[in-house]
């Protein structure tokens, strides 16, 4: 199995905001 850097650069950026994205609006309904 043979992945590009910027393939795996992409996906773990891509991860890490979709995690914080459902952490910052969690924090958002929890301020309201």
């Amino acid at each position: 199995m043979t992945t590009e850097p910027s393939q795996l650069k992409f996906i773990l950026s891509s991860v890490l905001l979709i995690t914080c994205g459902q952490f910052h609006y969690t924090f958002l309904f929890r301020a309201i």
